[in-house]
């Protein structure tokens, strides 16, 4: 009866031991996960604000581009029609040799 008593203890002791350590792992893969998320969020958040900024910087480059162009042409028309029209030539040069 004593060594049946014994076996329990001992095998109820295992359990509790293993029970323990389910626990602790329990924990440290919640905490790598908690930390593994923050981390991502961080970078999400991080692209997101540059990839923002890269769009903004795009815009106000694209309008001072235009802004630029706008003014050229008003203070050189017959430059920006002569300008034009050889840029169209050289285009229906190109497309006409393609399509030969």
């Amino acid at each position: 009866m004593v060594a049946n008593q014994t076996n329990g203890a001992s095998s109820q002791q295992a359990q509790d031991k293993v029970t323990d350590q389910v626990k602790q792992l329990k924990q440290k893969a919640s905490s790598t996960v908690e930390k593994a998320t923050e981390k991502a969020t961080d970078t999400y958040e991080n692209m997101k604000n540059m990839l923002n900024e890269a769009g903004h910087n795009i815009q106000e480059q694209s309008e001072q581009l235009y802004d630029s162009m706008a003014k050229y042409v008003r203070e050189n028309p017959l430059k920006a029609i002569g300008m034009a029209a050889l840029a169209g030539g050289v285009l229906a040069i190109v497309l006409k040799k393609m399509g030969d």
